[in-house]
């Protein structure tokens, strides 16, 4: 006869390793970048500009920090990593969630943020990626604390605070 007590601690021990292994995230770099070719621009109206930029090659990072000068072409963001990706190899959805002080757009409205979806390659259960913004029209080039988010399937797996300054 099999012991319940056996069965009850085998069946707590599969649980919490099945836990463990739940998807942690984090930032590997952050700063300014430069793009080293060009970039795809893609509509978006739920960010400030109304488009998302697409970089074809890999952003290069040119100045490690979390202090970003408000000026034109200026591009900041993060590399990150997420790890024990219950997905196959392949694309998944990462959201990002961006928050920076108030921006006046064109049209009027005022923007604190927004949210967006990036699919982000997952290879080995894991993911290896960029994300970021730039500034390419004067009402974006707001100083303050800007941050952003990274969630897999509603969980932050990081974030990154930037403070934008006007030089």
């Amino acid at each position: 006869m099999k012991s319940p007590f056996l069965f009850s601690f085998l069946l707590f021990a599969c649980c919490s390793v099945a836990s463990a292994a739940e998807a942690q995230g984090k930032v590997t770099s952050y700063g300014v970048f430069r793009l080293s070719g060009k970039e795809e621009v893609v509509k978006s109206p739920e960010t400030p500009t109304g488009v998302t930029r697409i970089a074809a090659d890999t952003p290069i990072l040119i100045a490690p920090t979390n202090h970003i000068p408000a000026k034109m072409g200026v591009l900041f963001g993060m590399w990150y990593e997420i790890t024990n990706v219950a997905a196959p190899d392949g694309d998944i959805s990462v959201t990002k969630i961006a928050r920076h002080p108030p921006l006046k757009k064109p049209d009027g409205t005022i923007s604190t943020g927004f949210t967006f979806v990036e699919k982000q390659s997952v290879k080995d259960g894991r993911v290896n990626a960029w994300t970021g913004y730039g500034f390419y029209y004067d009402y974006e080039l707001a100083a303050g604390d800007w941050e952003i988010e990274m969630q897999l399937n509603g969980k932050t797996v990081c974030k990154q605070k930037f403070i934008v300054f006007k030089p």
